[in-house]
């Protein structure tokens, strides 16, 4: 997609499209964290918001298909919207989806399909 489609399809997009569509990996990214581990149906990172010995901030597909992140550590799931929220709290939900519109931009216009298993093989994935 070219990035003026993507853009003109990203400024559309309302915040329940974003909550399914948004890859938290573009957020991660965009705040400047790559995955640890990279795996067949997840991404594990380290989360950035407590000191995690070991990856367990996930990215993962939720069973309503679903664009999810989760520290199941500490008990806290949510969309890429969330997820910037987590980065910004001082934010309104406004101003995350103005961000998450750039990012799924962003996203659209890399031409990645953001299912697991394809983008495991794209280097602009990681």
């Amino acid at each position: 997609m070219t990035p003026d489609v993507a853009n003109s399809v990203a400024n559309q997009a309302n915040a329940r499209t974003l909550r399914k569509e948004l890859h938290p990996a573009q957020v991660l990214t965009y705040f400047g964290h790559d995955p640890e581990i990279i795996g067949r149906l997840r991404l594990s990172y380290v989360s950035p918001f407590r000191d995690d010995a070991n990856p367990s901030l996930d990215v993962f597909r939720s069973r309503s298909s679903e664009w999810r992140v989760g520290d199941f550590a500490e008990g806290w799931q949510g969309s890429g919207i969330d997820l910037i929220l987590r980065f910004e709290p001082n934010w309104s939900t406004d101003q995350a989806i103005d961000l998450a519109r750039l990012l799924y931009a962003t996203q659209l216009s890399s031409g990645i399909e953001y299912d697991t298993s394809a983008a495991v093989n794209q280097c602009e994935f990681r």
